[in-house]
């Protein structure tokens, strides 16, 4: 068998992934997975993932290190921000995303989870622009309890915006699940 090399998950996902479990199924969506480095995680913990992605080489990557590893990961390649890509409707126990933002998909991406279910979110604050200039356009970044907002009426499990000037890092990140 070939070296696989994957990289390590999130640490969001990798430290609340006993609660993700509690969802009422197995079925998740990594958004704009990369080179799979989620989805490949939710898949060895049980999920059955589905993944969307534009990019063909993180495409080729993830399906490989999937099938590799005998893994339950099928990616789906999608240009999320034409206006044409559609989620089912209540068809996932876990929709993830990470340091992706396309605001248009947020209702898309509620009406996704299962009730049940789970969003997981991480992302980019707008303090990350406005002080060290990424990412390079502030409409990649959310805005002060913006995500917490995209949010209501899930119930809120875990929400942190962190500032770390060290690090010249600011990001916003929610776990919510769906009634």
């Amino acid at each position: 068998m070939a070296h696989v090399h994957t990289e390590a998950p999130s640490p969001l996902l990798a430290d609340h992934i006993g609660l993700l479990k509690t969802a009422p199924g197995r079925a998740a969506l990594d958004v704009a997975c990369g080179k799979g480095r989620n989805s490949i995680f939710l898949a060895r913990n049980g999920f059955t993932v589905t993944g969307i992605e534009l990019n063909g080489d993180a495409i080729a990557a993830t399906r490989a290190q999937a099938a590799a590893l005998g893994l339950p990961v099928t990616v789906e390649q999608t240009d999320l921000e034409t206006g044409t890509a559609t989620l089912p409707m209540l068809g996932f126990d876990v929709v993830c995303v990470f340091y992706y933002l396309h605001r248009p998909l947020l209702k898309a991406m509620r009406d996704a989870v299962k009730p049940g279910g789970f969003m997981i979110y991480e992302t980019f604050l707008i303090d990350q622009h406005e002080r060290w200039g990424s990412p390079r356009r502030a409409e990649f970044a959310f805005g002060h309890n913006e995500l917490l907002d995209a949010f209501m009426g899930f119930r809120i499990h875990h929400y942190k915006e962190v500032v770390d000037a060290a690090k010249q890092s600011a990001i916003a990140q929610i776990i919510a699940q769906r009634a």
